[in-house]
């Protein structure tokens, strides 16, 4: 690489980081007001899910070339902005990523690292009366993202959600009348070296959110890494955090019971692993349910001596 073309891929590198730092210190203060299920905690291991599936999935990507959390981000839920990172040396140089310039079958660092970050910008689950929602792609253009990037971003973040998968789902399903909707599309027997099909999987899931996989691969990335949080150990913890703090208004001030925080197990979590889209998230969410059931399996064993 001669002068000027290392000189411009420090300079990308630069105003990437820059950007990631900025974009992360405005997710810690735009969720100070989130309870701990959905805290910077809850962030920093979406970030590090996602490189982990990044690395995985991609392999020509470098971890080095993914979001990096450091160990001391994890031990305190107060983030710096130099403590989510993202080193570029591995993307062309010459122009920042934007959605143009990735081939379908390439994932981008940048696009999976900040929609990690911004994803629960604007959850229906905190919002507030009266106040209009954040525009992800206004915030990426405020803190320095080129416009196409900001827009792909945007678009990825409005689709990242559970409920917003189903709802798509169920749109379709109304337009068919009640004809089948769901689907199980596998990557071509060539897909490893396809450069016209991208590598994803889709599950059960809408024409809708596929079109949109196929055009921002990195969703399915950022889907996985945030479900993959809703499961498992930290996924138990985070349940039950949630029905403690948004179940009291709606039981008179005593809260969600426990009881119905286990049965969302059997209504939504156990069912998510059927929902990855990548590989890498389906095998983590193989091990994660299982964590589910065995707990649910303790759970019932412990309060079934009421009914003995």
């Amino acid at each position: 690489m001669d002068s000027s073309n290392s000189s411009t891929s420090n300079s990308n590198s630069t105003a990437n980081a820059a950007l990631i730092a900025s974009i992360t210190s405005f997710v810690q203060d735009y969720m100070s007001g989130y309870d701990a299920s959905h805290d910077m905690h809850h962030i920093q291991r979406v970030v590090a899910l996602a490189q982990h599936i990044l690395a995985s999935e991609e392999p020509s990507v470098s971890t080095s070339a993914s979001a990096s959390v450091s160990p001391s981000a994890s031990a305190s839920a107060s983030v710096s902005a130099s403590e989510i990172k993202l080193n570029t040396n591995s993307i062309s140089p010459g122009s920042s990523p934007t959605c143009k310039s990735i081939k379908p079958i390439k994932y981008d660092p940048l696009t999976v690292t900040l929609a990690a970050l911004l994803h629960d910008v604007n959850d229906r689950k905190y919002a507030k009366p009266n106040v209009p929602p954040t525009s992800v792609e206004q915030v990426l253009l405020r803190h320095g993202a080129s416009a196409d990037l900001a827009r792909c971003v945007d678009v990825i973040v409005e689709h990242v959600s559970y409920s917003k998968e189903v709802k798509l789902l169920q749109a379709e399903a109304d337009a068919n009348s009640g004809a089948e909707t769901e689907t199980s599309v596998e990557a071509p027997a060539n897909a490893e070296t396809s450069t016209k099909a991208p590598r994803v999987h889709v599950f059960r899931t809408s024409r809708a959110l596929q079109s949109i996989l196929h055009t921002h691969p990195e969703l399915a990335i950022v889907q996985d890494a945030d479900r993959l949080d809703a499961i498992g150990a930290v996924g138990i913890g985070r349940t039950f955090t949630y029905g403690g703090a948004h179940g009291q208004a709606a039981a008179g001030g005593q809260g969600r019971s426990m009881s119905d925080t286990i049965d969302h197990f059997t209504e939504k979590l156990e069912k998510l692993e059927d929902m990855m889209k990548t590989r890498t998230g389906r095998r983590l969410a193989r091990e994660r349910t299982e964590r589910l059931r065995v707990f649910r399996g303790w759970w019932e064993e412990e309060v079934s001596i009421v009914g003995a």
